[in-house]
């Protein structure tokens, strides 16, 4: 890890009273083979933002700079984390004396992120995939590992320690971590991402299966009507082959029913209800489904 090391970093005040530092660190594409090169992390710290009427010591200021990490693994894979301040859990972890790490995992948000485009650049197929090995839990695991050592290079030994919370694939990871750098770790939360350990995955595959089948029923008995309009939809959008979104896709039936995914999150029913007519209305109203409506849907299956 010895090419590992904080490259730049910006501080700025936002809404809420809160201090964000924006940090960019560079870390080997291969810790195995430090030769292959390196990319670059991106993380946000966020602390509150304090302006005290007597001015702090110079030990009040070294301990307040130095409050124990509460780093947020994102779920996905492949999403990058939102920006501190519209995360409800920030302001909890900072209330309990943490100041807190948001990691856009490798290959996601500003870490390098992986798009057509961009793997593109590595040449053929066999260079693509040999290139996103380098992208797994295992990576993202020990990039966490050198960043910790570099933010707290200089902290005292009881602080050097870390707490963790895993959102879904972000529980994937630490579990990894736990594995192989439990040594780095204070404390951990998961929020799912729980592994089937001792279990195959078929046997979560098959209860997966009977869930989706009560959410869909749970989504058809609240709105029956919809059974008839879904069905309608489909049968359009199959004899358009398939309907051209705003950003250059297509919209095939299987992607259609993909919004269902919407069924496992709060709320989630009355969304696909809401578009499900907002494109019922449009074929009403024009024959045809809008590009607003499509951006809808584009927003919900991306």
């Amino acid at each position: 890890m010895s090419v590992s090391q904080l490259v730049d970093s910006k501080t700025h005040l936002v809404p809420g009273k809160l201090k964000v530092s924006e940090l960019f660190f560079e870390v080997p594409l291969d810790y195995s083979n430090e030769s292959k090169g390196s990319i670059r992390i991106f993380a946000r710290s966020v602390i509150k933002h304090e302006n005290p009427a007597i001015k702090p010591t110079e030990e009040e200021t070294r301990k307040s700079s130095q409050k124990p990490w509460f780093v947020y693994l994102q779920g996905g894979p492949g999403f990058g984390c939102r920006p501190p301040q519209d995360s409800p859990i920030t302001n909890v972890v900072l209330d309990k004396g943490y100041q807190m790490l948001y990691i856009d995992q490798r290959g996601t948000g500003l870490s390098n992120p992986i798009s057509a485009g961009t793997l593109a650049l590595q040449g053929d197929a066999q260079r693509q995939a040999d290139y996103l090995k380098h992208f797994r839990a295992d990576n993202i695991v020990r990039d966490c590992e050198a960043i910790r050592k570099i933010l707290t290079a200089d902290y005292p030994e009881e602080l050097k320690k870390w707490s963790v919370f895993g959102q879904s694939f972000g529980g994937f990871c630490i579990l990894t971590y736990l594995s192989f750098h439990h040594q780095g770790l204070r404390e951990v939360f998961t929020s799912g991402g729980l592994a089937p350990v001792g279990h195959s995955a078929d046997r979560v595959y098959r209860a997966t299966f009977q869930k989706v089948i009560e959410r869909n029923r749970a989504y058809y008995q609240k709105f029956p009507e919809d059974v008839a309009v879904v069905q309608g939809l489909a049968i359009h959008i199959s004899a358009k082959n398939g309907l051209q979104m705003p950003s250059g896709g297509t919209l095939t039936v299987r992607m259609f029913l993909t919004m269902g995914i919407q069924f496992g999150f709060h709320g989630g029913l009355d969304l696909v209800h809401d578009i499900v007519l907002r494109m019922s209305s449009d074929l009403d109203q024009y024959s045809f489904i809008t590009k607003p409506t499509l951006k809808a849907i584009e927003d919900v299956v991306r």
